[in-house]
């Protein structure tokens, strides 16, 4: 166990799959007191701010405790799939770019030289 206070001491436990509603929101509150003493203040508000909006809104439901980090995961495959398609389309308007350039300069070239009209 990382070094954690006295007062969240007590209260740090594994999670496992939730039985019922009750276990689920128990996961969750588990997961953000286990965030906040690994150091990790913004995934702990992430996770707290999730769990009030799903309660304000009424959607919660007692997966959520497991479910919540498996969409965070999720969007972070979603976003290194966006961010690495963005660097792949990058990458090819930069090489026609080059090569545009190039056969601009070949042709001033042959220009120069008269060997194109």
């Amino acid at each position: 166990m990382t070094d954690q206070t006295a007062a969240t001491q007590g209260y740090y436990r594994h999670i496992g799959p939730p039985k019922n509603m009750k276990d689920g929101l128990c996961n969750f509150v588990q997961m953000i007191i286990n965030a906040a003493d690994a150091g990790n203040a913004s995934e702990a508000m992430y996770l707290a701010v999730d769990l009030l909006d799903d309660l304000r809104n009424g959607t919660y439901d007692g997966a959520m405790g497991i479910s919540a980090a498996s969409a965070k995961s999720n969007l972070e495959r979603q976003m290194e799939k966006d961010r690495a398609e963005a660097t792949e389309t990058a990458r090819q308007e930069y090489i026609k770019g080059v090569q545009h350039g190039m056969e601009h300069k070949r042709r001033e070239i042959l220009l120069a030289l008269g060997l194109e009209a």
